[in-house]
């Protein structure tokens, strides 16, 4: 929804337009990450990136890679989050 308004309103005057969609979209991320096995991973993947679709990326990653690898079983869950999450998008700078 966000990234869709942030096109519609692009060639809008800067005062009008939402702006840019990522600070919001990492915030919805971080609060509906906590307590999300391998949460902490995520929400350090996507500090770094710039635009709200490269966050929506990460995002969309993370739980489709949970729901193939069965990531919702009763086993620790930093490992199991870093497990089903690439190790390359988890570097933190």
């Amino acid at each position: 929804m966000l990234l869709n308004e942030e096109e519609a309103t692009k060639d809008l005057p800067r005062d009008a337009r939402i702006g840019d969609t990522s600070g919001k979209m990492k915030q919805f991320a971080t609060w509906f990450t906590h307590g999300v096995p391998g949460g902490a991973k995520l929400r350090a993947a996507i500090y770094h990136q710039r635009t709200g679709a490269e966050v929506l990326a990460h995002v969309d990653a993370f739980f489709s890679s949970r729901l193939a690898d069965g990531a919702d079983s009763a086993h620790d869950p930093e490992d199991e989050g870093a497990q089903a999450y690439p190790k390359d998008t988890l570097i933190c700078d």
